[in-house]
């Protein structure tokens, strides 16, 4: 058992959760924290797992290993109307107090961890006043600026956004030149973007994460395999327009002119729902979509995966979308776009048919190609697939996370460290 008594780790995830009476957190998507919760909980390290507080209870559950301690803060909010102004001022001196509580959590201990571009992520790292002594880690998936930046939000709010966006990141590159910090992508578009800004030092620590396959979840998948397709194409996510769901509408229409006419399950939903029906209804195709609703349990949603002939993941942004590694995992076909770090996890022709974003076109193209190859031809590619889903497993990372930490609390130099940063 490792000694956990000078190892605590704060991890702070952006997301709104809540705790329900069996101790299990909820909140809506928790595919990176199951992932470090097994890294960094139980006999790790001593661990808290920060959550803002949720007005309502997610579909995902988050279990955590004994002795892992989970704190919920009631931060402040964006007030949309004149009596949410008034509540949240009411509510000031509570909101303080969780500031304060924020600020003392991430001042006492070891390592603190920050995932993804948010105000909560920002204010702990303005608080920690990060060193070698006292190393921040942040957790980047996906680019949030370009979603923002796409975004069919209203104007202010879109350019508010943006602007909380670019502080973030300007707080994350400042550290990061400094030595005071590292920064782990979930994908290496991320990780080159940002390394085009970094000096030597920032370089230095900058790695790739890519654990986005649950083990017990890879289990699972391979029992699927061999299975019957009982669907056309099936896609994974939120219904928002971000996930090109209109290229989408745009290609079934080009296919059904040619004389092909499958059949699309939509499994998610999404704001943009409304808008994306009106569009299918508008095209004629209602007969080409389903609507299957929000599935929340990974099992059936890999069982659906699994009865498909295609997956299909048309988005303008991404990260390392875990969905397109589960199918991988389940050895169905990948239709997927060239954004995020997509095009640098995996092959075109190879593990997946990989085609630019914003081009109905050539997504119809790569629809036709994958819902009628040949068998051996299917064979090879999910074969390597299937390969290309198990590197990036969670067991493959955790080992990673686990020496990146106890190196930056023990204070060793990191791997491929300059002199100047050597303590």
């Amino acid at each position: 058992m490792t000694n956990t008594t000078s190892r605590s780790v704060l991890y702070i995830h952006p997301e709104p959760a809540q705790v329900d009476d069996c101790g299990t957190v909820r909140l809506e998507s928790c595919a990176l924290s199951d992932f470090l919760a097994g890294a960094i909980g139980g006999d790790h390290f001593d661990s808290t797992f920060l959550f803002p507080r949720a007005k309502s209870s997610g579909a995902a559950r988050l279990q955590l290993p004994p002795g892992t301690t989970v704190h919920l803060l009631d931060l402040p909010l964006l007030a949309r109307s004149i009596s949410a102004i008034v509540a949240e001022i009411l509510r000031l001196p509570r909101r303080m107090w969780a500031m304060l509580e924020l600020c003392s959590m991430c001042r006492s201990t070891n390592c603190l961890i920050v995932v993804g571009y948010s105000s909560i992520g920002t204010l702990a790292a303005l608080f920690r006043r990060p060193s070698r002594r006292h190393p921040l880690v942040f957790i980047i998936r996906g680019n949030r600026l370009r979603t923002a930046q796409c975004s069919n939000r209203p104007w202010l709010r879109k350019q508010l956004l943006i602007w909380r966006l670019r502080l973030h990141r300007l707080v994350m590159w400042r550290m990061l030149k400094r030595g005071r910090a590292e920064a782990w992508f979930q994908g290496e578009g991320n990780l080159q973007e940002t390394a085009l800004a970094m000096n030597a030092m920032g370089l230095a620590r900058l790695h790739l994460l890519n654990a986005v396959l649950d083990d017990l979840l890879a289990a699972k998948a391979s029992a699927f395999e061999g299975k019957s397709p009982l669907m056309d194409v099936v896609f994974v996510g939120r219904l928002v327009k971000e996930k090109g769901l209109l290229d989408l509408i745009k290609a079934v229409q080009r296919m059904h002119s040619r004389g092909s006419y499958p059949v699309v399950h939509l499994i998610g939903a999404g704001p943009d729902e409304a808008l994306i029906r009106r569009t299918i209804s508008a095209a004629g195709l209602d007969q080409q979509f389903v609507f299957r609703g929000m599935v929340s349990d990974r099992l059936t949603v890999l069982n659906n995966i699994a009865s498909a002939r295609v997956l299909v993941l048309p988005s303008h942004t991404e990260g390392l979308p875990r969905v397109a590694v589960e199918a991988m995992a389940c050895k169905t076909p990948t239709v997927l776009t060239a954004v995020g770090g997509i095009p640098l996890a995996f092959t075109d022709g190879v593990d997946a048919f990989i085609v630019p974003p914003h081009r109905p076109d050539r997504l119809a193209d790569a629809l036709v190609t994958a819902l009628n190859m040949p068998s051996q031809d299917r064979q090879t590619m999910t074969t390597h697939a299937a390969g290309t889903a198990a590197a990036m497993s969670f067991t493959k990372r955790s080992a990673f996370v686990r020496a990146r930490l106890h190196a930056l609390i023990d204070e060793r130099p990191l791997q491929n460290c300059s002199s100047a940063d050597s303590p």
